[in-house]
């Protein structure tokens, strides 16, 4: 069993946040993305443990207190109670059901108990990011890379509906290799891809560019009130995006940002640090 901490953020900056409830919590094994489960008031951060592309079965979901309290390190974990978990990145819920992507397939769990429902199986190479609508739909992005981080030609998003139905929403180069997914209030799914520098809307199955960043590297998407926040590993930062499409850093010198989440009940924005083993707390102002 590995010693879990936390510890009082002091390197990063951010701008416009409050410094005084800023926490880092260190122990983790390349968490990739973290999400707020308003119904038990936890955090749930999911661990590659290990290689992106690595079918070692080794990954894992840890479950955290808004406190920073590690209350269950391996509450679902590969090779444990018949799970199956290599790589897991992106999460969310669906009713009571938790979906994580991981490599070619997303993984259905019980939201309270973490019991393994069943798989749903996509001929992919890289699914990264799950969002979900109102309607109970959920969408998944293949960024489409190989370990090498070359392009494998399966960049596609996927909409996953009814008894677990997969139709292809879009695929192409055109897409950028797409990352981090998000369904607005207004129904549109917003998309961050890896290879381009643009923000962008995914309208009848056609990329429209949203907002420049001037930077590829984008992550995390979350919703934050009428503005979006998105983590962008090329700049090593944050930027909020309001509802005009103007862009701003709001929080910066973060090595390796990925799937961000969001705590609606604290205000608070929740940043896995991918290539140091930590996750971030920042309330905001």
């Amino acid at each position: 069993m590995k010693k879990w901490m936390w510890c009082v953020s002091a390197v990063l900056s951010f701008s416009g946040l409050s410094q005084a409830a800023s926490l880092s919590i260190a122990g983790f094994q390349n968490p990739e993305s973290v999400l707020y489960d308003a119904q038990q008031d936890v955090y749930l951060v999911s661990n590659i443990n290990g290689d992106s592309f690595a079918r070692d079965n080794n990954g894992f979901v840890a479950v955290v207190s808004p406190e920073g309290k590690i209350l269950n390190d391996h509450w679902i974990a590969g090779n444990t109670n018949g799970v199956i978990l290599h790589a897991p990145k992106g999460m969310a819920f669906a009713g009571n059901v938790l979906y994580v992507a991981d490599l070619d397939a997303v993984r259905l769990f019980d939201r309270k108990t973490g019991a393994h429902l069943r798989d749903v199986n996509i001929k992919s190479t890289f699914l990264n990011d799950v969002a979900t609508d109102a309607k109970g739909n959920v969408y998944v992005s293949d960024t489409g890379i190989l370990p090498d981080f070359s392009p494998s030609g399966t960049a596609a998003i996927y909409q996953i509906s009814g008894k677990d139905q997969v139709k292809v929403l879009a695929q192409g180069p055109e897409l950028g290799l797409p990352n981090g997914l998000l369904v607005q209030p207004d129904g549109r799914l917003l998309v961050a891809p890896m290879g381009a520098v643009s923000l962008y809307e995914l309208k009848n199955g056609v990329p429209v560019p949203w907002v420049n960043l001037t930077a590829a590297g984008m992550d995390g998407l979350v919703q934050v009130g009428k503005d979006v926040l998105v983590s962008v590993w090329n700049t090593q930062s944050v930027f909020k995006v309001n509802p005009k499409g103007e862009a701003s850093v709001v929080a910066s010198n973060i090595s390796s940002p990925a799937d961000l989440g969001w705590d609606s009940k604290r205000n608070r924005l929740l940043v896995p640090v991918l290539m140091e083993n930590r996750i971030l707390f920042q309330d905001l102002d």
